[in-house]
């Protein structure tokens, strides 16, 4: 459930800056927790790819090097798996560095679906910003005295992303404007 507070601090910044600014109600699908099937390889010599039900238990599975956490991670609910991979030590080395690089691989993998890039591109131009109340600033921006501070790096992926899927429909050239080039 969102805060009734920062639903308002949300709507606010959406009304006064035509930005996306939270991943809930009918923009719900940018979330991780957007239940969609996103299908990533596997090193297993009996089968060649798992299909987790969220980008969120994607990514989480992305943090383990042994098969059967990533089997047990495909199981659970996008809650669940977030919880389980901040539980679990993680795996691959030098982790941090490679996140970022482990979430593009989610979102280019969730947005193999035609309806999912459709609702992507329908958000053009507008800034998408991952707001959230529980702390993320690497991931998203949250809400610091009266400032919103964060690196918001889903919403960089997402527009990136959103540019990618325009330009190879012939809807953009490569040198599109979009905010995030700003």
């Amino acid at each position: 459930m969102i805060p009734e507070w920062f639903r308002i601090k949300s709507q606010e910044k959406f009304e006064t800056e035509q930005t996306i600014f939270g991943f809930f109600d009918n923009y719900r699908f940018l979330s991780n927790f957007h239940k969609c099937a996103v299908m990533l390889p596997i090193d297993d010599p009996s089968i060649n790819w798992i299909i987790y039900p969220s980008s969120e238990n994607a990514y989480q599975a992305m943090k383990f090097k042994d098969n059967k956490h990533k089997f047990e991670i495909a199981t659970l609910s996008p809650r669940e798996s977030r919880r389980y991979g901040q539980i679990e030590p993680i795996e691959v080395e030098d982790w941090d560095s490679y996140r970022v690089i482990a979430m593009k691989m989610c979102i280019d993998a969730k947005f193999k679906e035609e309806s999912l890039q459709n609702l992507l591109i329908y958000t053009f131009p507008m800034e998408l910003v991952e707001a959230n109340y529980w702390g993320d600033n690497f991931w998203g921006v949250c809400l610091n005295g009266d400032k919103w501070e964060g690196k918001n790096m889903l919403g960089k992926l997402l527009m990136d992303k959103r540019k990618e899927i325009m330009v190879e429909r012939g809807l953009a050239d490569a040198d599109v404007h979009t905010v995030q080039d700003s």
